[in-house]
């Protein structure tokens, strides 16, 4: 009975990023000039900056002495005095990090993920203390990396590059994303059972489509069987656009070494992130904690672990878009913020080659594909769970969600004993 319960279908995941900019979308707090422009600087962008995505995506026209007024009256200041108990913050948080999934970053993304916390210390401050806190981590990023071709884009939108991610697979769970190749900012970023399942990428395209309301000009993909709806799908909404790549030449299929924007990031993926999930169940193998090749481990280590993996992925992939990307060749791509260089193109003397959706097209046939989604796990495996531990709570931390796999499997053991 058991072994049937295990192999149904495995909760349905959300795809694309949520909405964590005004940007991308309305939130209620975001409601009003002042609070748009608190949200932008709270994610750290300069006036400049700010000013851009006011005028170019909420048609908001202010002078910067008068946006400098506006954060003044709302006590927003760049410059934060660096007080003992402000460094001791930081210190306490930057080793609570250092147990998850933060090890893999480096001092810039630490301290960007700092700010997004609330914690506005300097950034030498950050170095430093990684510097004491994370030696053996600090000289493992410091090796040198490798040389990859020069990429040219003219602009977002243009290109989109998607892939998937198996680092994490043997231990049951598949990644899949999308980058801008001009900008590089990453459009989705899921986790799930699988990433060879033709509906769920269907599924990733069309959600961030609608999101973003826009089609890419040119899509880009590897030769596979997952990619079969979205060769179809694409040309099919590109089919009336008069551009040079409307149609079936909206699309393209590559080998997998040659879709560089995405298999380039994915070493930064495994470095700021994936790395400490692939040690974790390492860990967890060689203590005999987890078996792979067990399906009754492979549902329990989705059951417990999926959701925390899952927001884990969607933090990296915000922090990513809000950081700043320093080049050290022209060629090797335009510098700035991913979210900058996506939503202003203007500001680099450049355009979106997005094209027009028909939004009630794209979501018909985002209707058809949600009716061939697998669950990450079965909703008859969480009635079980909810019988052997009638009042379990959803993991909050890798800690919990331990605790949680091993008393299901202890439970499920007894039941056989």
């Amino acid at each position: 009975m058991i072994f049937v319960l295990l192999w149904l279908h495995i909760a349905v995941s959300k795809a694309v990023l949520d909405i964590y900019t005004p940007a991308v979308g309305y939130n209620p707090t975001w409601h009003g000039r002042d609070a748009l422009i608190a949200a932008y600087f709270k994610q750290s962008y300069s006036n400049a900056e700010i000013l851009m995505f006011l005028s170019t995506v909420h048609g908001i026209m202010l002078s910067l002495s008068h946006l400098k007024r506006i954060l003044r009256r709302l006590n927003l200041r760049r410059r934060i005095p660096q007080t003992p108990e402000l460094l001791q913050t930081t210190l306490n948080a930057i080793e609570k990090e250092l147990h998850g999934s933060g090890q893999c970053l480096g001092y810039k993304t630490m301290w960007g993920r700092l700010k997004s916390k609330g914690i506005n210390v300097q950034r030498n401050v950050v170095r430093q203390a990684l510097l004491v806190l994370d030696p053996n981590g600090v000289a493992e990023r410091r090796r040198k990396r490798l040389k990859r071709r020069n990429y040219v884009n003219p602009g977002p939108n243009f290109v989109w590059h998607i892939d998937g991610y198996d680092k994490l697979k043997p231990y049951g769970f598949a990644i899949h994303g999308a980058i801008d190749g001009y900008s590089r900012r990453i459009l989705w970023l899921e986790v799930g059972p699988s990433n060879n399942n033709p509906n769920v990428i269907a599924k990733n395209y069309l959600e961030a489509v609608l999101q973003l309301n826009t089609l890419p000009c040119i899509l880009r993909c590897d030769r596979g069987t997952e990619n079969v709806h979205l060769a179809r799908i694409q040309p099919f909404l590109r089919r009336d656009h008069d551009d040079m790549f409307s149609g079936n030449d909206s699309f393209i299929y590559g080998k997998s070494t040659g879709n560089q924007r995405i298999e380039s990031w994915w070493s930064i993926l495994r470095r700021q992130n994936a790395n400490y999930w692939m040690n974790l169940f390492k860990d967890m193998i060689t203590i005999g904690l987890f078996n792979p090749s067990d399906p009754i481990h492979i549902h329990c280590i989705r059951f417990c672990f999926m959701h925390l993996i899952s927001n884990d992925l969607t933090r990296t992939a915000v922090e990513w878009n809000q950081h700043s990307i320093v080049t050290k060749k022209k060629d090797e791509g335009p510098r700035g913020k991913p979210d900058v260089l996506y939503f202003t193109p203007q500001r680099y003397n450049t355009v979106s080659y997005g094209n027009e959706i028909c939004e009630e097209e794209t979501s018909s046939i985002l209707s058809e594909v949600e009716q061939n989604i697998p669950c990450d796990y079965s909703p008859v495996f969480t009635q079980l769970v909810s019988e052997l531990i009638p009042n379990w709570e959803d993991p909050k931390n890798v800690e919990d969600a331990l605790i949680l796999y091993a008393d299901i499997l202890q439970d499920i053991d007894n039941m056989h004993g």
